[in-house]
């Protein structure tokens, strides 16, 4: 909810991949593909351990002086028009699945907390033990930011040895300048994986 509800920003790219994410998951569905979820959910541990080039792009000083970031700290409480919550913290609303996605969760799902911009970049963690002890070898990714923890954790992906594709219409970002999700698509296409879209994905047959 913190990085796509309007209640936070006008995330309008992320919106906009809604659509195309709900048949996704249906197909994924049909044809028996596990759905995972990646949220932040940091705990105070997470933050005294954290080190700062994570906390940086959360500095809400930093995001007035430069013009970016996310203009609150982890962990700060934040207004209570945004629901007076601890910043992205385990078990909190702002931290929680986007309230349209949410309504399409199954108990045959499963689900996993993060506290850097990747959800793979230790071995000793859940979602890595996971699925290395699941033997998944594809992974299928979307989500936002497209150039933030969508390619972090792809990118650790990559580099940890999966085979990783890029569903380019499921992910958005609020990054408007360089080209950056261009970037990140041609980037994942010609050196870390495959990028396809929902439309080419649904019409696939399952072998």
């Amino acid at each position: 909810n913190f990085f796509i509800h309007p209640s936070f920003r006008d995330h309008s790219e992320g919106i906009k991949t809604l659509a195309p994410l709900l048949k996704v998951i249906h197909k994924c569905r049909q044809v028996g593909i596990q759905l995972a979820w990646l949220n932040w959910g940091i705990t105070d541990h997470d933050l005294k351990v954290m080190p700062p080039a994570v906390t940086r792009g959360f500095n809400k000083s930093l995001s007035h002086e430069k013009g970016h970031g996310w203009h609150v700290g982890l962990g700060a409480t934040l207004p209570q028009e945004q629901g007076g919550e601890r910043c992205l913290f385990k078990g909190t609303w702002n931290a929680d699945i986007y309230d349209p996605l949410k309504e399409h969760m199954t108990e045959q799902d499963v689900r996993f907390d993060k506290a850097r911009m990747s959800g793979l970049w230790s071995p000793e963690l859940p979602f890595h033990k996971w699925l290395r002890e699941s033997g998944k070898k594809t992974l299928l990714f979307a989500g936002v930011n497209t150039d933030q923890c969508l390619l972090g954790t792809l990118t650790d992906a990559y580099s940890w040895g999966w085979d990783c594709i890029l569903v380019g219409d499921c992910a958005g970002t609020m990054t408007d300048v360089m080209g950056a999700k261009e970037v990140c698509d041609y980037n994942v296409a010609t050196n870390m994986g495959f990028v396809t879209d929902s439309e080419a994905f649904c019409a696939a047959e399952s072998g």
